[in-house]
């Protein structure tokens, strides 16, 4: 099975993911790259007027292959 890694953006902070996760396939993978993003939005987001918090998974060989990104922005309409 492969191994992906889920790099986390949060702002200027970067964690690398050093350890990974075994997945059946990208798919899989994705799936879990947007669990996180929510899983992370729950402590972050909350007062905040805009937060950016990216979720970038790697191969085994640790070649990017795709980015879930969260955005979020609250201002006055007027």
């Amino acid at each position: 099975m492969p191994r992906y890694y889920f790099d986390v953006r949060d702002g200027d902070a970067f964690a690398e993911d050093d350890e990974g996760l075994e997945f059946d396939g990208i798919e899989a993978a994705q799936n879990e790259a947007t669990r996180a993003l929510g899983e992370l939005a729950k402590d972050a987001v909350p007062g905040a007027t805009r937060r950016v918090i990216v979720v970038e998974v790697r191969d085994e060989a640790k070649f990017p292959l795709l980015r879930a990104m969260l955005l979020v922005q609250v201002g006055p309409l007027a």
